[in-house]
């Protein structure tokens, strides 16, 4: 994908990908933490759109700030290890940080983030109409992404149950074009929501239209990114089938 501006944020404080996976497997972590909290944030923001409270913009800033769970955590994981160096390290704070089970987790508190803020958006009472098509056009986004990966899962443990493998869900890595894009909606869903803060007709339209305009390239930058893991997934799935490999876990998407 093209890069954007907000690539190298991204780079600087989400990491590219190709660092050391976390090998926490506790569930208790602060990474886990801020990705359940985000979409109760979306939750509260949604809520003060639609009822036209104000508000909504803190909530949803908030929430879209905790997407950055995985610098906190590393951050963690690093104050426990220099702490470790010159004491004896509680096991209650140990594996704390970082962990296994964000693969999963934030992806799906990302989308129930973004479909939350668009909701919220859509049925706003002083959202703008630019807003609302930006929101409009997140909402596509996040269906279109859920559909694919419920018939894609759905063909993977069937290949595995056909093996006669241990059932299990699709995890689909996220690249940097996919953090970049998914900064992109959520900043655009963040000035759209800004709409309803405002009552000055040219600041509206410009809140508008940076929403539109940022929530439109994440959705062609999801595109681009749609098609290079839907090729490689099909390849996984065709691989476990014939029985090269057991899983997901033998495949480098």
């Amino acid at each position: 994908a093209i890069m954007g501006v907000y690539r190298p944020v991204v780079e600087r404080f989400q990491g590219s990908g190709e660092k050391s996976r976390p090998t926490s497997r506790k569930k208790g972590t602060l990474a886990n933490a801020l990705s359940v909290s985000r979409p109760i944030l979306g939750a509260v923001a949604a809520y003060k759109l639609i009822t036209g409270k104000d508000g909504s913009l803190l909530y949803g800033a908030l929430g879209a700030a905790t997407d950055m769970e995985g610098v906190g955590a590393r951050l963690w994981d690093k104050m426990i290890a220099k702490l470790g160096e010159v004491a004896t390290v509680p096991e209650v704070l140990k594996d704390r940080g970082s962990t296994i089970h964000g693969e999963k987790l934030d992806p799906a508190a990302d989308l129930a983030y973004a479909a939350e803020m668009a909701t919220g958006i859509l049925a706003g009472k002083k959202t703008s109409y630019l807003a609302k098509a930006a929101a409009a056009v997140s909402v596509y986004k996040g269906s279109s992404k859920a559909n694919w990966y419920a018939k894609t899962n759905e063909k993977y443990e069937n290949a595995l149950s056909a093996q006669g493998l241990k059932a299990e869900k699709l995890v689909v890595p996220v690249d940097i074009a996919g953090k970049e894009a998914m900064v992109e909606e959520m900043l655009g869903l963040g000035f759209a929501a800004g709409t309803a803060e405002v009552n000055r007709p040219l600041v509206r339209f410009a809140l508008g239209a940076l929403a539109f305009g940022h929530v439109a390239v994440s959705w062609r930058r999801s595109q681009i990114v749609a098609r290079h893991y839907a090729e490689q997934a099909e390849q996984m799935i065709s691989q476990v089938e014939s029985g090269e490999i057991s899983g997901q876990d033998d495949f480098k998407f």
